[in-house]
């Protein structure tokens, strides 16, 4: 079977099924790691289509075209093409899938395209948005994209700030501080990771909160480690859990070490 040929038949696969058919996705991925001048010219027909799904698909294969590999020219060559769309698109679906791909490609010039979506009135925009935003830290789109109505958007727009960058700013930090009261745990996880990497004292009674709660959550443990608090290692010990899940037993127990170390610590004499 030529290049060609076989493009194409990845191609007619990645446009069978719905938005989240794996067997498309692993035509698209086969797509990706291809990565030559036929595929770039496939996708970004598919761009050009009448068609919301083929569009879709289109930008889905330029987002990570080339795989992790690619060379910076060969994003940015793909980023003109999805950004030139942006302009003009209308689908829900496809702008969620635009913010996704440049988010992938980190390309700069996405800041500008996709901030004026901010406040689209399709919450599945608004998370394209902050996945698009959160590699280059645009902290004022992220910062009231943490505050949304959704609770998925809300979770990763809380996460970017957090710690998906290094940023460190009073706003930053009190747009963290407002989601530890989030009646959803995972974003008040989030913030407390965020705060706690940058050793807010904010943070420490919420964070006794939650490892007293009766759902004790990943996060939580890892925020507790990050803080390195010796007052919170009680809090920690009892949630060693023989037999239970290994993941979170490993999480506690690279927390209880790492506060026993600062317990240890603070315990030595100063000299003088």
């Amino acid at each position: 079977m030529s290049t060609m040929r076989s493009v194409a038949a990845l191609i007619e696969s990645a446009l069978e099924g719905e938005e989240d058919d794996e067997r498309a996705w692993e035509a698209i991925r086969a797509l990706h790691h291809l990565g030559d001048a036929s595929v770039f010219e496939a996708a970004s027909a598919l761009v050009g289509s009448q068609s919301a799904k083929e569009r879709g698909r289109g930008v889905d294969i330029l987002g990570q075209f080339g795989g992790p590999l690619a060379s910076e020219a060969v994003r940015a060559r793909c980023a003109t093409v999805v950004l030139a769309a942006l302009a003009t698109e209308q689908s829900p679906e496809v702008l969620h899938a635009i913010g996704v791909a440049l988010g992938h490609l980190r390309d700069a010039r996405a800041v500008e395209a996709l901030t004026p979506l901010r406040a689209h009135k399709e919450a599945k925009v608004r998370l394209g948005v902050v996945l698009g935003l959160t590699p280059h830290a645009a902290l004022d789109a992220l910062i009231a994209l943490s505050a949304d109505p959704d609770d998925e958007v809300r979770n990763w727009a809380t996460f970017g700030l957090g710690s998906q960058n290094t940023s460190d700013t009073p706003a930053l930090r009190d747009a963290l501080v407002a989601r530890l009261e989030d009646a959803h745990a995972e974003v008040r996880g989030e913030a407390l990771v965020g705060l706690a990497e940058r050793k807010d004292p904010r943070v420490l009674e919420a964070l006794r909160r939650e490892l007293q709660g009766p759902n004790v959550s990943g996060l939580a443990v890892g925020a507790a480690e990050a803080l390195g608090d010796v007052s919170l290692l009680p809090l920690v010990l009892p949630l060693r859990r023989p037999g239970g899940d290994r993941s979170f037993n490993a999480l506690v127990a690279e927390a209880i070490a790492a506060l026993e170390r600062a317990a240890r610590k603070s315990a030595r004499p100063r000299s003088h």
